[in-house]
């Protein structure tokens, strides 16, 4: 799991959208992290980012969004987080599996 500061960076990174629209693109690959595209799935949705919350129970961070739209990510499996002012990555271990979510901003 990454140190607190990091999940609290990530959360300052999500407020600051608040209200934007959001493109949530998943990654889901059995084979490691080589995302090679014979062992990768992957999933793009959009979504305007109204409320960002975390459970506790289950360590789940959810972005939640327009017309009950709700993305999570399993915030005790985070291993690296990458920020940058349009773009975020997220990677977590899912057991053999990893998952990395690209979130970027296109427009407010």
């Amino acid at each position: 799991m990454l140190p607190f500061e990091q999940l609290e960076q990530l959360q300052s990174w999500l407020e600051r959208r608040l209200g934007s629209f959001l493109l949530i693109h998943e990654r889901l690959c059995s084979n490691g992290e080589h995302f090679d595209r014979h062992f990768t799935s992957h999933t793009t949705m959009q979504l305007q980012l109204e409320q960002i919350s975390v459970r506790i129970s289950g360590a789940r961070v959810m972005l939640l969004g327009a017309n009950g739209t709700q993305y999570e990510l399993a915030a005790d499996n985070f291993y690296q987080i990458q920020l940058q002012e349009n773009r975020c990555m997220i990677y977590e271990r899912l057991g053999s599996w990893v998952r990395c979510t690209e979130i970027q901003r296109i427009y407010r």
